[in-house]
């Protein structure tokens, strides 16, 4: 940019610095600005040398005194991309599992309840699976291998959950998925299951057993939806495996 322009707010080059809605948030963020309290921060993604690079903006309005009234802005952009992404890196790992890329159940956790709380008369279920003989894909062909089969799992139930849906590994070869449902919930559910039971991965069956439990159920706690689809899944596997059950 050149060192002065008369008129930035009407130049296209300024202007494509910073998305139009970052632009609106840092002029509402100075109009709310004071004599007294002049100093205001923000940060966003800014266009510098044909990339977005993570700013922070430190800016202070300039007022004359009597009557106040606000005369300009003086601040400075600091580059913080480094520690911006570095941090991003770091939460992501805090809450993804690093063999399969979902949710670990305690990020999970946090959403799952998050939702309920924000949608308290909405329904909702909680389905918990594991894999069939997952042992055996271990015994047989390595543990290598049965991480295969466990992100090869993941895949498919990102293939096959909705937008709005929470998956999530909680440890092993056992899975969660919560979803939120309008009529009935056992069509969802079946759509899932036959989505990622029955298939084949390099000769290794993949077959899954699941229990699952619903807001209607029981209370609308975390705890008590996967203290319900776990009793479910036990039933299953004692009933001989291979299914679903709510």
């Amino acid at each position: 940019l050149d060192e002065i322009l008369m008129d930035p707010f009407h130049n296209a080059d300024v202007l494509a610095l910073l998305d139009e809605q970052d632009w609106r948030a840092i002029f509402d963020m100075l109009d709310a600005t004071t004599p007294e309290k002049p100093n205001a921060s923000y940060e966003c993604r800014v266009q510098h040398l044909g990339k977005w690079r993570w700013f922070r903006f430190v800016m202070q309005t300039l007022w004359e005194e009597e009557p106040p009234k606000l005369t300009g802005v003086i601040g400075k952009a600091v580059d913080i991309h480094d520690m911006r992404t570095n941090l991003e890196s770091l939460e992501r790992m805090a809450s993804y599992d690093g063999l399969t890329d979902l949710l670990n159940l305690t990020s999970a956790r946090k959403q799952i309840e998050a939702r309920m709380k924000a949608h308290p008369d909405n329904s909702f279920a909680l389905a918990f699976f594991d894999l069939d003989h997952f042992k055996n894909a271990n015994n047989t062909y390595g543990h290598d291998f049965g991480n295969q089969v466990l992100a090869h799992v993941a895949d498919l139930l990102r293939q096959n959950v909705r937008g709005a849906d929470i998956a999530a590994r909680v440890g092993g070869d056992e899975f969660v998925i919560f979803l939120e449902y309008h009529q009935e919930v056992e069509s969802v559910i079946r759509r899932i299951y036959t989505s990622i039971s029955g298939g084949d991965f390099q000769g290794f069956t993949i077959c899954m057993s699941m229990g699952v439990a619903t807001t209607e159920m029981v209370a609308p706690l975390f705890s008590e939806l996967l203290k319900a689809a776990d009793q479910a899944l036990y039933a299953v596997k004692q009933s001989g495996r291979g299914r679903f059950q709510l």
